[in-house]
């Protein structure tokens, strides 16, 4: 083996000092290509692949894990709110964290009464109660998408001594921290606001207070949402529900039209009025019952009564001298005698009655006036009728012409923009571009010059100064070449042979 390995060397040194200065140059770079080649495939190949471990931490989250992973021995990486840590210790550093209840900041919630310690007063019981509540509900925002931070302060009611006292409500205020770019829509805020209330006894979302991180609110006095922070949000929300209105108004009128002149063909302008007045009523109707003109006999109370007297001479027929409710049926007689009766009657009567409690739609679409443009005058002529008739149905209203007033329908040609970039004078006549060629001509003739020297230094040829050579040590080379070559054939084909004149060469020496 050390005799291929030395006749290796021998012929790869033989092969270097016959390069010419050149090739050996070449050479020596391709082997240092290659070397870094390997070195950088193998690195990138080695390399340790971090996968985050945890994310949307808090700095002093970040100082305790951290150390908690120096103590592992665990290698790490932060970027940010975020902590990396190699593939093959991922699964090693979750478990060993959530066993030491990291990350603890800002996460303790109802674990504040594990060290509950004898003679806790009250007043130290409710702050408690109200420091667990806080971080509960923060740590469920933080759950949402794009919430980076959040900040929970509750005020809980003051519990009243007598019971004819007026109880107080809860109040909340929040603020959140969004990630850069991130906005909340309405249906977030309102999921937020809802978290929030049933998270606190007794607390309604009017008494939610939300902010972002720029101080910007996101519900207004009325516990309804901002949309984009603005500052009149009823006027807001009130224009959006019209542009809504319009646009669909819009959208279905030129879509319907653009199939009869085709695309890009027609522009419609809708207007909306709408009438925001939003109304509550309640009514308690009494009706008889089913199949009765009176309400059904639920019970009767009758009295009769007859009353017998005598009367002196002077008594008038007709008259008693008893209760002065009794109706008198009888009449003196010459005896002087007097009778008289008394009938009362109640009847109760049950009737049907039934409460109705409503609310009006939050808007209503008293009318609308839309204007309908056509690239087609010949068309709107030919068919303006059937196409006002066409939109009066499309915005709900009558087609027999009463409603003509308020759609306009106009045919003409369509213009197209004018083109910011069009100018009177040829383009290759511009300043601009007689400048850019002559700058190109310039920098191609320069390159040209460059490229045409750099090819003549390349052609001079490079005398090398001749090297003087032994004949004596030529010859010898030369004969022991050859006899390399026949051993070379001999341990090809009779490799036996080969063996044996080597065992004779060794035994000889």
């Amino acid at each position: 083996m050390n005799q291929q390995i030395k006749a290796l060397i021998e012929k790869l040194t033989g092969y270097w000092k016959n390069l010419q200065k050149h090739q050996r140059r070449n050479l020596l770079i391709v082997a240092v290509l290659f070397v870094l080649t390997v070195a950088f495939l193998s690195w990138f190949a080695l390399r340790p692949n971090y996968q985050t471990v945890l994310v949307n931490q808090a700095p002093a989250s970040l100082g305790e894990v951290t150390t908690k992973l120096d103590e592992l021995k665990i290698p790490y990486k932060t970027a940010g709110d975020s902590v990396s840590v190699p593939e093959q210790y991922v699964d090693e550093a979750r478990m060993k964290l959530a066993m030491a209840n990291l990350p603890s900041t800002g996460a303790s919630g109802y674990s504040v009464f594990d060290n509950q310690t004898l003679g806790m007063t009250e007043n130290e019981f409710n702050v408690r109660t109200k420091q667990a509540i806080e971080t509960q509900i923060q740590n469920s925002i933080l759950t949402l998408k794009g919430v980076r931070e959040a900040r929970v302060n509750v005020v809980m009611p003051e519990q009243k001594l007598f019971v004819t006292q007026q109880q107080d409500n809860a109040k909340a205020s929040v603020v959140v921290l969004l990630d850069q770019g991130v906005k909340l829509s309405s249906e977030q805020v309102m999921g937020i606001q809802q978290l929030v209330s049933h998270s606190v006894p007794n607390l309604s979302p009017q008494n939610i207070s939300l902010v972002d991180q720029n101080g910007a609110r996101l519900l207004d006095e009325t516990g309804q949402p901002i949309p984009d922070g603005t500052s009149n949000p009823q006027l807001t929300k009130q224009q959006v529900i019209q542009n809504q209105v319009e646009n669909e108004a819009k959208n279905r009128i030129r879509d319907s039209l653009e199939r009869l002149v085709g695309l890009g063909n027609v522009e419609v302008v809708v207007h909306a009025n709408l009438n925001f007045d939003q109304k509550t009523w309640k009514t308690h109707n009494v009706s008889p019952m089913k199949d009765s003109n009176t309400g059904a006999v639920v019970s009767e109370h009758n009295i009769s009564e007859e009353n017998q007297g005598t009367s002196g001479a002077s008594g008038t027929p007709g008259t008693t001298t008893g209760d002065p409710g009794a109706t008198p049926t009888g009449k003196a007689t010459d005896s002087g005698s007097t009778t008289s009766s008394k009938k009362e009657s109640t009847i109760n009567r049950d009737w049907d009655t039934y409460d109705e409690n409503g609310q009006s739609a939050p808007y209503e679409v008293n009318s609308y006036t839309v204007s309908v443009l056509i690239n087609n005058e010949q068309l709107v002529k030919d068919r303006e009728a059937d196409i006002r008739k066409f939109v009066s149905t499309a915005i709900g209203a009558s087609n027999d012409g009463t409603a003509d007033t308020q759609i306009t329908i106009t045919g003409g040609t369509f213009q197209a923009p004018a083109n910011p970039f069009a100018s009177t004078t040829a383009w290759y006549k511009q300043p601009w571009f007689l400048g850019a060629l002559s700058a190109a001509l310039v920098l191609l003739g320069g390159g040209v010059y460059m490229f045409s020297r750099r090819r003549k230094v390349a052609e001079v040829p490079v005398l090398e100064k001749p090297r003087v050579t032994d004949v004596g040590a030529v010859v010898e080379e030369t004969e022991n070449a050859k006899m390399k070559k026949q051993l070379e054939k001999l341990a090809g084909q009779k490799p036996e042979e080969f063996v044996n004149l080597l065992r004779t060469w060794l035994v000889e020496e």
